[in-house]
């Protein structure tokens, strides 16, 4: 789902439960699960809980790690699932990607830098990976606009 920034399946294998598998933004999956895996038991996801998970995915994109949050339920038979299926999730983890930056990005940015072009960046990827990246590469990162404020924005009178 393009719009939420998640991807939701259904898995059954031989007679073992139908799962319902739910991988995506942190912010997105996080946001609809209720609990937490811890080893092989389930735990609620209370706050004390939550803002561990939030501080374990700040800390993977501070490092520059793209991040998609992994979480589970089990299902009853339908033909089909929605959204409102999407409750009550079991948060599992964390799947962290690298993804290094070319070893010449930063030459040619000051290269760019020294002919008198001015690089902004647009990224998809998280404030916290954004930031690194820009980082990595020389950019300073101290200023990041995230898509809400570009949102509220008017026309014609945005200067970033």
């Amino acid at each position: 789902d393009g719009i939420r920034d998640v991807a939701v399946t259904g898995v059954q294998t031989c007679a073992l439960p139908i799962w319902l598998i739910t991988k995506g933004a942190p912010e997105t999956v996080v946001a609809v699960c209720t609990a937490v895996r811890v080893g092989d038991a389930d735990a609620p996801l209370d706050t004390t809980a939550r803002a561990a998970a939030e501080a374990t995915e700040r800390a993977l994109s501070s490092q520059g790690y793209r991040v998609l949050a992994v979480a589970a339920k089990s299902v009853t038979a339908q033909a089909g699932y929605t959204t409102a299926d999407e409750c009550d999730l079991t948060l599992l983890g964390y799947l962290a990607f690298a993804d290094p930056v070319d070893p010449d990005a930063a030459e040619v940015l000051l290269r760019l830098r020294a002919d008198g072009v001015e690089v902004k960046v647009i990224s998809g990827d998280s404030e916290l990976v954004a930031q690194q990246v820009c980082r990595q590469v020389g950019l300073d990162a101290d200023r990041v606009v995230t898509g809400a404020e570009i949102a509220r924005l008017e026309i014609g009178r945005a200067h970033v």
